[in-house]
């Protein structure tokens, strides 16, 4: 060993070869990046480890000085203290005993506020301090006082608690499905009867689910689409003639039909029309391909009677369907649903034959969600 090496006592009882300023030192001529692979070798017991001290605990004895006249390596090196973990950064326990040590500025209060023992209280501070390199309270005296970096960080700190506690919340609440986003898909004349009953129902039990309204395209196979590919968690929609697709559903309006006429029409008086009475005018209709099940039970209904209907207009929206019957242009046929919104210039009135129509709610068989469970557990009591 030469003469000039000296021995630094370490206080976990080892021997150690340099002050922790040599390796400092060092740095500067290894470099930063080897200067943290040494460290890391250090605390694994990699190539730069090669002894270690009498107790357990300790961590590895380094050696390495290259000497320049044998190119060998003579042996020094440095005694880092008792190994421990490596901050993880810092976590929320640590912020609230912040916060509640901040509040009191005293450790003893702090600790029987958190019902945990004072030096457990010092360690959280400790760690947290380390873990943000800086300094957040004063304990130079008996006072304990927040630092001006302390200052700073305490309402940060509050911040991110409350941050933690909502999503906390929110995460409990989301899983009983009293909180999170449904997205439903409707044609509009899901819109008439009972459906607008059982939405105002589930809005006044669970305020904080937003529920998102889509109208994929007119019709009903459109809806039924965005359902299939999870566009949509529930769809209100006419049952087509053929389901394709694994769905459960709840039918919610299974109504009669219903001629509307204009308000001026020969036959507006009457309380019931005979559907034969109207093989001669013409008719407004929504093209086929919106809803081909409730198109195709028109035509039949009427070709049972005796004759097909002149379709002289066609249109997908409801509304304009209604204002071109008012404007004279032809009659049309609804289910009694559609009596629940009056406009002006029409009536409805009834009609033998007739057919009914329904208005189903589908979901996708097996979804499991929370918030889809309390929304069926509401239609169910309006089942028809």
């Amino acid at each position: 060993m030469l003469a000039t090496d000296h021995f630094d006592f370490c206080p976990a009882g080892g021997v150690a070869l340099s002050a922790p300023t040599k390796l400092a030192q060092e740095s500067g001529k290894l470099g930063m990046d080897r200067y943290k692979r040494r460290i890391d070798q250090i605390g694994s017991g990699g190539p730069a480890a090669t002894s270690y001290g009498p107790r357990a605990g300790l961590c590895p004895i380094v050696f390495e000085q290259t000497n320049g006249h044998h190119g060998g390596t003579n042996r020094r090196g440095s005694c880092l203290g008792p190994a421990r973990e490596e901050s993880q950064g810092m976590d929320f326990k640590q912020l609230r005993t912040f916060i509640v040590v901040a509040e009191h500025l005293h450790f003893g209060l702090a600790a029987e506020q958190l019902r945990i023992a004072q030096p457990q209280v010092s360690r959280r501070i400790t760690q947290l301090e380390e873990d943000l390199d800086v300094v957040l309270l004063d304990r130079s005296s008996r006072v304990v006082n927040l630092t001006n970096a302390g200052k700073a960080f305490l309402p940060e700190a509050i911040m991110l608690i409350k941050a933690a506690d909502m999503a906390r919340n929110r995460a409990k609440e989301s899983a009983r499905g009293r909180d999170g986003l449904l997205s439903v898909s409707l044609i509009d004349a899901a819109l008439l009867g009972t459906v607008p009953t059982i939405l105002n129902e589930y809005h006044k039990r669970f305020p904080n689910v937003y529920l998102s309204f889509k109208n994929h395209g007119i019709s009903s196979a459109g809806q039924l689409e965005a359902l299939a590919d999870g566009s949509s968690d529930l769809v209100f929609t006419h049952p087509p003639s053929r389901l394709i697709g694994d769905y459960d559903q709840i039918q919610l309006v299974n109504d009669p039909m219903v001629v509307v006429l204009p308000a001026r029409h020969r036959l507006a008086n009457q309380e019931k029309i005979d559907l034969a009475d109207l093989a001669h005018e013409p008719w407004v209709m929504f093209p086929r391909e919106n809803d081909p099940t409730i198109y195709d039970r028109i035509i039949v209904l009427c070709q049972r009677v005796g004759f097909s209907p002149r379709v002289v207009q066609e249109t997908g929206h409801m509304l304009t369907r209604l204002g071109l019957v008012a404007s004279g242009f032809g009659v049309h046929l609804v289910h009694k649903a559609w009596e629940t919104m009056p406009y002006p210039g029409i009536v409805y009135l009834p009609v033998e034959p007739t057919s009914r129509i329904s208005v189903s709610c589908f979901w996708r068989r097996g979804d499991v969600s929370p918030l889809l469970k309390n929304f069926t557990d509401i239609i169910r009591h309006y089942k028809v």
